[in-house]
């Protein structure tokens, strides 16, 4: 009898311990993707930070992106939801939320989590590990998908900047077909630079998202800026 007691008093534990368990997705805090490899070398400066949330099995990946202003650490947080196969945004919602200085993402997750994991949700996505990978790829069933990707440059110039970018247009080769997915044109406030940061690809490597970073002259010289030009989509394969 005591040993019957002590099992469904151990059962009971396992129960309350399973349903008071908090969602793994709320506790583990989405990592921070370096738009470059050094942030603090020559003299550029993070706009935008950018944290991977994660896929859904149709293709849509979604981020958080926190922007900082030029004389200070406080900044707009934005969730975004990109469809690849359409390369529409199916979601943007602008989080109002004070950061201060030293402040890791931590804070902001165990407020917004429950709320930006209901959005996610809504589309599909899964929270989970995201790397940024870098091109060329190999990817695929016995690596058969061979991905590049490449940026033409259109030159401009500006008050401020000499040789500024004017246009560029994005095309992502696959197994030697080209596509272009992203282009566009500045007519003030040129960027200088306009180049391909990396890729992500959802897990079953048929989808891809390519980052595309610009860097913006800084209002008093250095440090000057770099923000995020693009999320472009593309599809891996038909299948």
């Amino acid at each position: 009898m005591k040993a019957h007691r002590l099992i469904v008093s151990m059962l009971g534990l396992a129960a309350i311990t399973l349903f008071a368990a908090p969602n793994w997705a709320e506790t583990a805090v989405p990592k921070e993707t370096p738009l470059f490899a050094t942030p603090k070398a020559g003299n550029d400066r993070a706009a935008q930070h950018l944290y991977p949330l994660g896929w859904s099995a149709d293709g849509k990946f979604a981020w958080l992106t926190r922007n900082v202003e030029e004389e200070t650490e406080d900044g707009m947080w934005t969730l975004s939801v990109l469809d690849t196969v359409s390369n529409k945004e199916v979601e943007k919602q602008e989080i109002t939320f004070q950061y201060r200085p030293g402040e890791g993402l931590e804070k902001f997750w165990k407020k917004q989590a429950k709320t930006i994991l209901a959005t996610l949700a809504k589309h599909g996505v899964k929270v989970g590990p995201a790397v940024m990978d870098h091109f060329p790829l190999a990817l695929g069933p016995k690596l058969r998908y061979r991905v590049g990707a490449s940026l033409s440059v259109t030159a401009g110039s500006s008050e401020q900047v000499e040789n500024a970018v004017k246009s560029c247009e994005l095309s992502v080769t696959l197994n030697g077909t080209a596509t272009a997915i992203w282009k566009q044109s500045y007519e003030a406030d040129l960027p200088y630079l306009v180049s391909v940061a990396g890729c992500f690809h959802s897990p079953d490597e048929k989808f891809g998202v390519v980052v595309v970073t610009m860097l913006k002259r800084g209002w008093h010289g250095g440090p000057h800026l770099r923000s995020i030009a693009a999320m472009a989509g593309f599809r891996m394969n038909a299948e």
